[in-house]
């Protein structure tokens, strides 16, 4: 996507993975290792990684595997020399419920109740922005989405950001490498995994373990 021919003003990343080895959320990994080989091995044919935090445990302490974020929101030419990095991480619900998307790799099976839950945990972290220093969601994600959507059109236009909302919005999502946020910003989060159905699977997971070396062999 980075290729420069392309010249995407804006990248959407939606971060599903569980490297986090504690409590199996995203943090930073992949990111980190798509930066490093843009600028390690395909300058030449691409444009510039956005700044963004150097370390997964970098992304751990600034939050940002805990909410959305804008990388990029400060280039300095124009052309601009990197798009615009929407980043979508799965992480545990706003307002404090128990998580159920952060499930084991190897649970193949879900009842019911545990599909409903955790699609409705996925659609309201997706829609929901974050409102920092609170367990509330944004309501005004969606144009906050937009605000970052059409930021590089009015930058290569030398259009100056909307004076009100979407200065706000940048405020609040775009990521400053000299003023990085904290996790602190995002309180009140449970991490730890919590089956909302623990006895609705256990025949399916008996039948796993049975089976489990040669289902994951072939």
């Amino acid at each position: 996507l980075f290729v420069r021919a392309k010249g995407l003003d804006v990248v959407v990343a939606v971060d599903s993975s569980a490297d986090e080895a504690t409590n199996l959320w995203p943090n930073g990994s992949s990111i980190v290792k798509s930066a490093s080989r843009i600028s390690t091995l395909l300058l030449a044919s691409h444009q510039l990684f956005p700044p963004i935090p150097m370390t997964p445990d970098d992304f751990i302490s600034t939050g940002v595997n805990r909410r959305p974020t804008f990388f990029g929101c400060y280039p300095t030419r124009n052309p601009t020399e990197y798009p615009m990095l929407i980043y979508l991480p799965n992480s545990p619900p706003l307002n404090g419920d128990n998580p159920t998307t952060n499930t084991d790799s190897f649970q193949i099976a879900y009842t019911p109740v545990q599909t409903r839950i955790f699609i409705d945990q996925v659609h309201n972290n997706t829609i929901g922005g974050v409102l920092l220093n609170t367990t509330g969601s944004c309501p005004h994600f969606g144009k906050c989405l937009q605000c970052a959507a059409v930021d590089r059109a009015q930058y290569t236009t030398s259009h100056s950001r909307s004076p009100d909302f979407c200065s706000t919005v940048f405020q609040r999502y775009c990521f400053d490498p000299q003023n990085p946020p904290s996790q602190s910003e995002v309180p009140d989060r449970q991490f730890v995994f919590v089956n909302p159905d623990p006895q609705g699977v256990s025949g399916a997971l008996t039948v796993f373990a049975a089976y489990k070396a040669s289902l994951i062999g072939g």
